[in-house]
């Protein structure tokens, strides 16, 4: 999980890469793919280099939070009033330990757009991140602002869903 989350996504993709084309024959990563499944085929392995890294990351959030929470003085007030264990850690401990983590997933999603441009290029794939780098290489300005623009949007986007997964999770957060 500390690899994953500390090493950056292109890194992950070079070895990757170096790691499929020397041990498995026949995996292909450039050309076109003339059917869905040649499609699914290539981009399987950047879609869970993608994911890897934010499930790893998620995950060391997920648990630094728990720790702090079930740490917590309300906790072993819990556990002294007698309650289960499993009720005090799902419903007590969880809950609060969650809204750290839909923060920073929220923002991960929106910034998976921007580090989508990384992995593409590494692995050759169509998309936003080679259209944003070829209208860069042409000096194509209004491509790349309204690249950038979409990328803003995405984070005004998130933060918006974000802000009402809040009043969701936490009655306590009020949107006025």
């Amino acid at each position: 999980m500390l690899v994953l989350s500390g090493a950056p996504s292109f890194l992950v993709s070079i070895l990757i890469l170096i790691f499929m084309t020397k041990y498995v024959p026949g995996y292909s990563f450039i050309g076109t793919y003339t059917n869905f499944g040649e499609f699914l085929q290539r981009i399987t392995i950047p879609s869970l280099i993608m994911a890897l890294t934010f499930v790893a990351m998620l995950g060391r959030i997920t648990r630094s939070n728990m720790i702090n929470q079930l740490q917590s003085p309300y906790i072993a007030t819990a556990a002294a009033k007698g309650l289960k264990q499993s009720n005090i850690t799902y419903k007590h401990a969880f809950h609060n330990a969650v809204i750290p983590v839909i923060t920073v997933a929220g923002y991960m999603i929106a910034g998976s757009i921007g580090s989508t441009v990384i992995v593409e290029q590494v692995f050759s794939l169509p998309g936003i991140g080679g259209l944003l780098i070829s209208a860069i290489e042409e000096n194509n300005f209004p491509i790349v602002q309204i690249l950038v623009l979409f990328m803003l949007g995405a984070y005004l986007v998130m933060s918006f869903v974000i802000d009402i997964l809040y009043t969701v999770l936490d009655p306590r957060v009020d949107l006025k």
